[in-house]
């Protein structure tokens, strides 16, 4: 087999489209004398027929032609996109920094302004943000799908070491002319018979569970999306508990937030895998998420 050129096969390509040789001269600013001889190169360099030849200009592809065109169409197309590929490798060449955290999380002020602050300090890393699952992120931290997460401890795979940051606690959120909206705290006892909107199916689930113990008669709707409590408490469906990181992205003429007595403790971390060595760039992330959060008054 000879050797055949990039032109021919675009000459190939714009006839098996076009389906007439005028038509792919037209499309490739050239005179169909060229597209012709470019074609009939190319047959003698593969040794097969490409096309029927038909009335006036117009083609029909052989079933070897078909074949062909199947076989390189992927080729043909990455090579028109040469610039954006070579953008893309560009950009990942860049330095990268992949974080995770559960939505409520990831969208509330302080991580919002630890992440402000990094970009501020690092504007050539190219940071990548991953909305997940408590239990999701133990399983992109250890397999290094992300390099940093940011959860509710504890962590229970072996693989993962955990930071932590701030101890909080879960919270009631009200309308504001419920009942228990004027409280500063109101205890566990106090929410007897108060339809109960909880998130499901999570470790933060787990956590309030332990602290409501025998309250499970009063709860009317559970979400797996923590941030949805709030929504509900703020419609007068229900008297929500949950985390303060969710409530923390509404505004205050919006809900309510109460203490709850007895606490229900929560404490939030960063996760990364035993095998991530930290650099220069994952430490500096993790030194601004410690700031922002240090006596953090934008948590309820």
């Amino acid at each position: 087999m000879d050797k055949f050129t990039l032109r021919q096969l675009r000459a190939f390509q714009a006839i098996m489209v076009n389906g007439n040789i005028n038509l792919a001269a037209q499309r490739l600013n050239l005179t169909q004398p060229a597209v012709s001889k470019q074609l009939s190169g190319l047959e003698s360099a593969l040794q097969i027929k490409l096309f029927h030849r038909g009335s006036g200009r117009t083609v029909t592809p052989t079933s070897e032609g078909v074949v062909f065109y199947k076989t390189i169409e992927p080729t043909l197309e990455n090579l028109g996109n040469l610039s954006t590929i070579a953008s893309e490798a560009a950009r990942h060449a860049r330095p990268r920094l992949r974080f995770g955290a559960p939505p409520p999380i990831l969208n509330s002020p302080p991580i919002i302004q630890a992440l402000f602050s990094f970009r501020q300090a690092h504007p050539d890393v190219f940071m990548s943000l991953e909305q997940r699952t408590r239990i999701e992120l133990e399983d992109w931290v250890a397999s290094r799908q992300i390099d940093l997460a940011f959860g509710l401890l504890p962590v229970e795979n072996p693989h993962i070491v955990e930071i932590p940051m701030i101890e909080t606690e879960a919270v009631v959120v009200v309308r504001p002319d419920h009942r228990l909206a004027s409280r500063k705290e109101v205890n566990r006892d106090e929410l007897l018979g108060e339809p109960l909107i909880l998130p499901s199916r999570q470790l933060l689930r787990s956590h309030i569970d332990a602290g409501l113990r025998e309250m499970q008669n009063y709860i009317i709707a559970e979400t797996t999306s923590s941030l949805t409590c709030p929504v509900m408490a703020a419609s007068g469906i229900g008297v929500a508990v949950c985390d303060p990181f969710s409530v923390s992205m509404f505004p205050i003429e919006s809900v309510v937030t109460v203490r709850l007595r007895p606490t229900i403790p929560l404490s939030y971390g960063v996760l990364h895998s035993k095998t991530t060595v930290p650099d220069e760039i994952i430490e500096n992330l993790v030194g601004f998420l410690k700031k922002s959060l240090e006596g953090c008054d934008q948590l309820p």
